[in-house]
């Protein structure tokens, strides 16, 4: 869940799921809107933990001469909902 607060805290996904769906944003009631939004977020938040995944223990070499290198060892998040968004 602390990659989940990390990526939210970076990324504005409400507004990115606007841009997601472009002109066809302001044609859409606001509920269903919202509910994108949550969906997009926990899409965004999945996509990322699994290709991320496929990093985990992955060095990525000494940043500068003497210092230790740095390791993906792992992210976790949960999605705030399990309801798909229909009609």
């Amino acid at each position: 869940m602390e990659f989940g607060r990390l990526l939210l805290a970076m990324a504005d996904t409400r507004r990115i799921a606007m841009f997601v769906l472009g002109q066809y944003a302001s044609g859409v009631m606001p509920e269903r809107l919202s509910e994108f939004q949550n969906a997009f977020t926990d899409y965004a938040l999945s996509a990322y933990e699994t290709q991320l995944d496929r990093l985990k223990g992955f060095s990525t070499g000494p940043q500068w001469p003497g210092s230790e290198p740095s390791v993906l060892v792992g992210t976790s998040s949960r999605c705030r909902s399990a309801r798909p968004v229909g009609n």
